[in-house]
This record gives C-alpha cells, structure tokens and sequence, in this order.
C-alpha cells in the first residue's frame, strides 16, 4: 500500500513540475519524493493493528457484493468466452501447423 502512495506521489510531482515549469529549478527532483515516502512510512507506522482492523470492517461494509445471479451469469460467461478463445487458439494453431508442414514437404 505504502509503495501505491509513494507512486503516486512522484507521479503527482512529476505531473505538477512538468506544469509549471517555472519552479522546476527551485526543487531537486528527490527532495519532494524523500519527503512524501517519509511522509507515508509515518503515517502507516501511526496505525494500530486494532484501527486498521475497524478501518478494513468499515470498507469491507461499503462494498456491494454481486447476488447469486450475477455470480452465476458470471461464471457462464467466463466459460463460454474461455471456450470460444480455446477453440479459436485450435484453429489458427492447425491452420499454421498445415502451412508449416506444407511448406517444409515442398522443400524437404
């Protein structure tokens, strides 16, 4: 997660510098990027097992889990694309196991 938020931070930093291209001399490019990683290694050490597990129950509460319907039309559309790309992998591996043969038997 950490590593998330120092990603992002650099991105962040990169988009606003290439922005402004006025203040660029004014900041070394790992200056603001050491600060935002000290910056998130201290806010993560700030959190308790106990407030992380409250944190995880509240958002695991916001989430809307898919019904048994959607779970199983999922599911069936999973296996058709699956065997649709199964069978279209066959033919265009048959079609070029023949044109490889065919081309080898014309010189071999």
């Amino acid at each position: 997660m950490g590593v998330l938020i120092v990603a992002a931070c650099r991105g962040i930093y990169a988009f606003y510098m290439a922005k402004n291209r006025r203040f660029w001399p004014l900041f070394p490019v790992g200056l603001p990027t050491l600060y935002c990683e000290e910056l998130v290694l201290r806010i993560m050490a700030k959190t308790s097992p106990a407030q992380f597990v409250r944190q995880v129950r509240q958002e695991i509460g916001r989430i809307s889990w898919a019904g048994r319907r959607e779970t199983g039309l999922a599911t069936i559309t999973v296996f058709i694309m699956a065997s649709i790309a199964a069978i279209f992998f066959l033919l265009v591996d048959m079609v070029f196991s023949n044109a490889i043969q065919f081309i080898l038997g014309m010189f071999g």
